[in-house]
């Protein structure tokens, strides 16, 4: 892990690398009970500037009560909380990560200024903490990511990514692109699954409602018991009757990737907005997003209504408009002891699917949006997913996603001498576990691309 308070490294979530998927971060499905056969063995933190810092984040994961954000802010460094609000960290810690406790340290190792403990908790597989302290002893690093057997060869070319890409399992689907110019593509142009990514589409109606002045930023959206859906995010934790403003729900739409607040949010634009969205942001086959789905109602298409799910695949767009219709007009009961992460939808047709030109230009009309507001920009930015040097890379929009059997990442990076990078990945395959092995590397390329184009 970088020491330099410049290259600050993002929390993320054990399970899924921050992908925030629809159904994707960590405590979004039921966790995986760990064996119950014998304890794991524990080793010793040391009493030591970085092992303090490495035990009281630990004290953190295993508090009683919610974790605040002041706590936190004590003791991260400026640099870190411009890429990650403290709010933002605590709310994953809070929801992911204390649900786990209580944690034995199977394994540690310490530098002067960096240390990495393996973590087992009650709940869920071990993982790796990663830590990194500038010399006054505040936090400039941490990420939260699956026990790493090996470490990680970072690819040394464009080609080697490329050629390790296509090796990742499924359908893969590809667009490395530097302004105007394709600098490798794979299957761009055909449409695959999004995961969470298609609530990109979501925040660009969102942002021509405002545009138009039909909505305001600091407009108020009520948390009811109706529109609340599964995790990830932290909204359907809070009671009936809570108040949001359009700009918190995006936020936590986006960084946190709050199913809740995507619901919210297409409540309150409607159908109408989010197709001509569709359309506004280039989508090249905007009947696949017809009708637009919900987070509620993609769950019951998964695991709730199997009648409903058997109708939906392969059938038109006034079908499946009247199947949504009979959704959304009973009550949404699913609970994360519903999911079953083992069985794949999109193979069915139960997902949201879009190619990889179409992402990255919705990421482009985000950004031309955003020239006029800023608050787009906030939205996409407050968690970019990657480390980057901040010296080479002024900004990192990124959305990414996950559901079973489909990992997605999209990032549009802004160099400081003013061109785009924009980086968008698909894979598709019928084996969930396959598809979750697979995000470590494609995040880790994705961080080679950047560094690379630096």
């Amino acid at each position: 892990m970088p020491r330099s308070p410049r290259s600050v490294a993002v929390l993320l979530t054990a399970a899924a690398l921050a992908l925030a998927g629809c159904s994707g971060t960590a405590g979004s499905a039921p966790p995986l009970e760990t064996s119950s056969s014998s304890a794991p063995a524990s080793v010793q933190v040391p009493d030591t500037p970085m092992g303090n810092t490495v035990t009281w984040i630990i004290g953190q994961f295993e508090s009683e009560t919610d974790v605040t954000a002041e706590e936190w802010e004590e003791r991260l460094h400026p640099d870190f909380l411009e890429q990650v609000p403290a709010s933002a960290l605590v709310s994953q810690i809070n929801t992911s990560i204390r649900p786990a406790a209580p944690f034995t340290v199977t394994d540690y190792e310490e530098g002067e200024l960096e240390a990495v403990a393996t973590l087992a908790g009650a709940l869920g597989e071990p993982f790796d903490l990663k830590v990194a302290i500038d010399d006054d002893g505040l936090i400039i690093g941490m990420l939260l990511a699956p026990v790493e057997e090996e470490e990680r060869d970072p690819a040394t070319s464009l080609g080697e990514v490329t050629e390790r890409l296509d090796g990742l399992p499924g359908e893969v689907h590809y667009l490395i692109s530097r302004d105007d110019e394709v600098l490798a593509e794979r299957d761009a142009a055909v449409p695959a699954p999004l995961g969470s990514v298609f609530k990109l589409y979501v925040l660009g109606a969102v942002a021509e409602g405002v545009a138009r002045g039909e909505l305001a930023w600091d407009d108020t959206l009520i948390v009811t018991d109706e529109v609340k859906s599964l995790p990830s995010g932290v909204l359907q934790e809070e009671p009936d009757g809570t108040e949001v403003t359009v700009e918190n729900a995006a936020l936590k739409m986006i960084s946190q990737s709050d199913n809740t607040a995507t619901d919210m949010l297409i409540d309150a634009v409607g159908q109408d907005a989010l197709g001509a969205a569709v359309v506004a942001m280039g989508n090249d086959e905007p009947e696949l997003l017809r009708p637009f789905l919900t987070t509620q109602n993609m769950f019951e298409l998964l695991w709730g209504d199997e009648d409903a799910a058997a109708r939906w695949d392969g059938a038109d767009v006034e079908t499946r408009e009247q199947i949504v219709s009979e959704l959304n007009a009973r009550p949404f009961t699913l609970t994360v002891e519903d999911a079953v992460m083992t069985e794949t939808g999109w193979t069915r047709g139960v997902e949201w699917f879009a190619s990889a030109d179409d992402v990255s230009d919705a990421h482009a009309w985000l950004a031309d949006a955003a020239q006029s507001d800023p608050v787009i920009t906030e939205v996409l930015t407050e968690s970019p997913g990657i480390q980057v040097d901040g010296d080479a890379w002024s900004e990192v929009a990124f959305k990414g996603g996950n559901s079973p059997g489909v990992v997605a990442g999209s990032w549009r990076g802004v160099s400081v001498d003013g061109s785009a990078l924009t980086v968008v990945i698909q894979i598709a395959t019928d084996d969930a576990a396959a598809a979750q092995e697979a995000m470590t590397e494609l995040f880790g390329l994705t961080e080679d691309v950047f560094r690379l184009e630096s």
